[in-house]
């Protein structure tokens, strides 16, 4: 890891849970459990250093989406910060709609197409992960005067939370995830997928420190469906003095 940091590069933890694709899901409760020993790990270690997470995958290991997700959200509770990212993983093969456990890629938001710029705003969480044959454009995220990928401390107990997201699709349902940042292998949810129905900015309980990310489905849209799933912000954390 440090060699690769030491020629300017990013690491990237793929697939945490195993290669196997399509495999039958474990039951409900042994997939947790598998979630919180990764978690573990990934906290104990520091991750190796590594800056990237690989979590959009539909089926991996016999976890699916959520259980990449919730991966994920831990290791923000806990306050080790790796962007989440999805790709293809074709491998330089054929690319389509049709490919799995993987129709995925990440946009970085940059304003250029430089090398360094990009790999440095993908470092810094400025990126958001999604399904590219189902939605194409820009989706941001801010909260007071964050945005998407920051790490922001915070006086007030409420913050405006408001997206962007262009083009707007009639077809897509924005859901909200807030949860609270304090050491675990639990995520207390102040919001757990609470659909945003416009968008109107939203008022969001700041009291304490938290970590906010956006999630869209395509309707209709049942969120256990993991074909469902279209675009996934990288968070928000907001931390208390």
């Amino acid at each position: 890891v440090q060699q690769v940091h030491d020629f300017g590069g990013l690491v990237s933890w793929n697939h945490p849970f195993g290669t196997s694709s399509w495999s039958e899901l474990a039951p409900e409760g042994e997939r947790l459990q598998r979630v919180r020993d990764m978690a573990q790990y990934l906290l104990d270690t520091r991750a190796f250093g590594a800056d990237l997470l690989e979590i959009g995958s539909l089926n991996r290991g016999g976890m699916d989406l959520h259980d990449h997700l919730l991966l994920w959200d831990i290791l923000t509770v806990n306050q080790l910060f790796m962007t989440g990212i999805g790709v293809s993983d074709s491998h330089g093969g054929v690319w389509a709609t049709w490919q799995g456990p993987s129709s995925f890629t990440t946009w970085v938001m940059s304003s250029s197409t430089k090398r360094g710029e990009l790999i440095e705003r993908l470092k810094d969480g400025k990126a958001y992960l999604g399904n590219p044959f189902r939605w194409d454009g820009r989706f941001s995220l801010h909260v007071g005067d964050a945005h998407t990928g920051d790490v922001a401390r915070i006086e007030s107990d409420e913050a405006l939370l408001s997206f962007e997201l262009e083009p707007w699709d009639p077809a897509l349902r924005v859901f909200l995830v807030q949860g609270l940042v304090r050491p675990g292998l639990d995520v207390d949810h102040l919001h757990a997928r609470t659909e945003l129905l416009d968008r109107t900015p939203v008022a969001l309980d700041t009291r304490a420190s938290s970590f906010v990310r956006l999630e869209a489905y395509s309707v209709p849209s049942d969120l256990s469906n993991r074909w469902a799933m279209v675009l996934i912000t990288n968070p928000v954390v907001l931390l208390r003095n």
